[in-house]
């Protein structure tokens, strides 16, 4: 068992101005906790329209 890091990078879109490129970096202890991190930001970004699904890059991967 080791080090898994979640990797997302997305164009997100702030009311008082254009879209920025965010990158969110961090490490877990399980693929699992890994995953269940990328799905809560993915779902949030989604909700509050500050980014579009399909312009959302990355997931988790091992670390070594």
């Amino acid at each position: 068992m080791g080090l898994w890091v979640l990797i997302l990078v997305a164009p997100v879109y702030m009311p008082t101005m254009d879209s920025r490129p965010v990158a969110i970096v961090h490490e877990f202890q399980s693929e699992a906790a890994c995953q269940n991190a990328e799905d809560f930001i993915r779902q949030d970004l989604e909700k509050r329209g500050m980014a579009k699904p399909e312009k959302i890059a990355g997931g988790c991967v091992r670390k070594y």
